[in-house]
């Protein structure tokens, strides 16, 4: 079978970065996905991030870090990227 590398999504629409249960919000995010197309076969994940945001984007109190898997993670030898997402 052949290896399919993994390809980005386009970007979303910026949407508001809120908290869960605020009615105030400050700044913006988009996301994308590796799903254009998924890797299979042992090809490689997307390189690099899958939520950006401006830097006015303001954390939420219940942020927690996850493991975002749009890293590839061969690069950091065992360390892994990681973003905070709200």
């Amino acid at each position: 079978m052949k290896r399919v590398n993994g390809g980005w999504s386009p970007w979303s629409p910026w949407t508001d970065c809120r908290c869960p249960g605020a009615t105030l919000s400050a700044g913006k995010q988009s996301t994308r996905t590796c799903t254009n197309p998924p890797p299979s076969n042992g090809g490689k994940p997307c390189q690099g991030i899958s939520v950006r945001k401006t830097k006015d984007c303001v954390p939420c109190p219940q942020e927690e870090l996850v493991l975002d898997t749009a890293y590839d993670y061969d690069m950091y030898d065992n360390v892994y990227g990681k973003l905070l997402l709200c």
